[in-house]
Order: C-alpha cells, then sequence, then structure tokens
C-alpha cells in the first residue's frame, strides 16, 4: 500500500536551497552600499556645479615648434 500512498500525494516538493546565513547578509550589504552608491552619484551630477575646464592661453614666449620635415641643403 506504501504506493498508493505516494501516488496520492503528487510530484514531490522541490527543496529550498540552504545559502549561508554570511553570504546572505554580504549579498544584502553590498547591494545596499550599490543603491546608496548610484544614488549619491545621481545627486552630485545633478547638484553639484562643475569646476571650470578653460586652458590659460598661451604665453608669446613660447618657442614654436621645429619642421618635422629636413630642410634640403643646397
Amino acid at each position: 500500500m506504501p504506493e498508493a500512498k505516494a501516488k496520492s500525494n503528487g510530484p514531490a516538493r522541490p527543496e529550498r536551497p540552504r545559502v549561508p546565513l554570511a553570504a546572505l547578509i554580504r549579498m544584502f550589504v553590498v547591494g545596499v552600499v550599490a543603491v546608496v552608491a548610484s544614488a549619491y552619484a545621481i545627486w552630485r551630477y545633478y547638484t553639484v556645479p562643475r569646476a571650470k575646464m578653460i586652458v590659460p592661453a598661451p604665453t608669446t614666449t613660447e618657442i614654436p615648434a621645429p619642421d618635422l620635415e629636413p630642410t634640403p641643403n643646397r
């Protein structure tokens, strides 16, 4: 009769995977850090003014670069 009892219960239920608690906490902490970092990046992008990227004009006392092609000697 045990065979009839097993058939009446239907298919076996899947077993829940066992995850170590330390790994679960570590995944949660990494996820929270990622969300906080992305929120901070978006906040900083839209609220903090960017630094000026102005390059100073070259002075007139600079020495010009020499020609790369040699001049023919005659």
